[in-house]
C-alpha cells in the first residue's frame, strides 16, 4: 500500500472491544487494475472481500476518488467474530461496529481532505475561462451565473475534460437565453 503512488495514511490506536488496529491505506493518484477498498486482516488472514465501510453509500465522495482507494485494516481482536471460513465478519458483534465505525471515520476525512483538493484544483484550471464568460453577462446575472458554475463544478470536476467544458458550454447559454428573453 505504501508503494502505490498518491497520498497514504497510517495509524494505529487502540479500541476497547477490538484491541490495537493498524490502519494503512493509500489514495493512488490514478486507478490500478488492483482490486480497490480496504482489506479487514484478522491474525494475518484477509478476512472477505475489501470494502469501502459505508463511505460508499453515502453520496459524499465521488466515487472516481472512491475508486483509487487501496489500503488495509489489521485488527486481530476480530478472530472470534469471524466466519468459519474467514469469508466475513459477523456485521452484528460490538468489535466489528466499533472498528467499522472508526475506519469509516478516518476513510471519509482523507477523502474529504482529497476532494476538496481536486475540486480547487479543477476549479482552478476552469477560472480563466469561466470568469471570461460571466464577464460576457449583464450585472445582475453574474451572480446567479457564479453560484450555476460553482454547482457545475462541484458535480462534474473529477470528468473528463471535453464533458466538463460541454457542461459548462450549456450552462452559460442557458444564462444567456433567459437574458435574452428577459
Amino acid at each position: 500500500v505504501e508503494d502505490l503512488p498518491g497520498e497514504t495514511f497510517i495509524e494505529t490506536t487502540d479500541l476497547r472491544e477490538v484491541g490495537e488496529v493498524n490502519i494503512k491505506f493509500t489514495i493512488t493518484d490514478k486507478i490500478t487494475p488492483k482490486q480497490n477498498g480496504i482489506a479487514v486482516r484478522g491474525n494475518g488472514k484477509i478476512v472477505g472481500r475489501p470494502q469501502f465501510f459505508g463511505v460508499d453509500q453515502e453520496g459524499e465522495i465521488s466515487p472516481r476518488i472512491l475508486s483509487r482507494v487501496y489500503g488495509e485494516v489489521e485488527a486481530d481482536g476480530l478472530e472470534e467474530d469471524v466466519t468459519a471460513d474467514w469469508g466475513a465478519i459477523i456485521e452484528n458483534s460490538k468489535a466489528w461496529q466499533k472498528l467499522e465505525a472508526y475506519v469509516r471515520f478516518k476513510l471519509l476525512k482523507a477523502l474529504k481532505s482529497r476532494q476538496k483538493i481536486e475540486f480547487n484544483l479543477a476549479q482552478a484550471r476552469w477560472k480563466l475561462e469561466v470568469n471570461r464568460e460571466i464577464s460576457k453577462l449583464p450585472p445582475h446575472k453574474r451572480p446567479v451565473a457564479s453560484r450555476a458554475i460553482d454547482k457545475v463544478l462541484r458535480r462534474f470536476y473529477d470528468q473528463k475534460e471535453e464533458n466538463v467544458r460541454a457542461v459548462i458550454s450549456v450552462v452559460f447559454e442557458l444564462l444567456h437565453d433567459v437574458n435574452v428573453q428577459s
